[in-house]
């Protein structure tokens, strides 16, 4: 599940303008984007990491929380990865997402510390009350969160005889 909120007040209104647009990428594609330009991670290019787009696991609108009653908000929905969300400020929605791994990745464990950072491309629109002219888009920019790293994501975890791995202390996790 993806939590996003618009926490910045004085940026305004802000869209994602494509679920299909969020990427998800290894430290190795970090490096390389950021040298590169995040601009080459095209549909193109093959990520190791890939959002299920398609069928029952599908990108699904969980909720969007609005600050006041002159605007409705969505409650659960299936999402088409062509789909826009608009925040305006204090605004939250949850995404549920499926991401497809590797084959090799057969724990939890090896997926998370593979993974590296979460991308999503946000666009600043002017007012809603001039929506029916269109939304005027004025400034693009990618917000980006980073995963542990391996070493502190240990602390979490623990093998079990046989191979299995367990969550080592439940409390400190963040409940969803």
């Amino acid at each position: 599940k993806l939590c996003l909120q618009n926490t910045k007040s004085g940026f305004g209104t802000i869209c994602i303008p494509s679920i299909d647009m969020i990427r998800i990428a290894t430290l190795e594609e970090d490096d390389y984007f950021s040298a590169w330009g995040w601009d080459k991670c095209d549909y193109d290019y093959p990520l190791t990491f890939n959002m299920v787009k398609h069928g029952p696991w599908s990108p699904k609108l969980l909720l969007h929380q609005c600050v006041d009653s002159e605007r409705s908000c969505d409650i659960e929905r299936e999402l088409d990865v062509k789909d826009s969300i608009v925040l305006r400020p204090f605004e939250t929605v949850v995404l549920s997402v499926h991401i497809a791994c590797p084959f090799e990745m057969a724990y939890e464990t090896d997926v998370l510390s593979t993974m590296s950072s979460i991308r999503i491309p946000v666009t600043s629109v002017g007012p809603l009350s001039l929506s029916h002219l269109g939304v005027v888009q004025h400034k693009h920019s990618v917000a980006t969160a980073r995963f542990l790293e391996e070493d502190a994501l240990w602390e979490y975890y623990s093998q079990l005889p046989g191979g299995c791995l367990s969550l080592t202390d439940r409390s400190r996790l963040v409940p969803v």
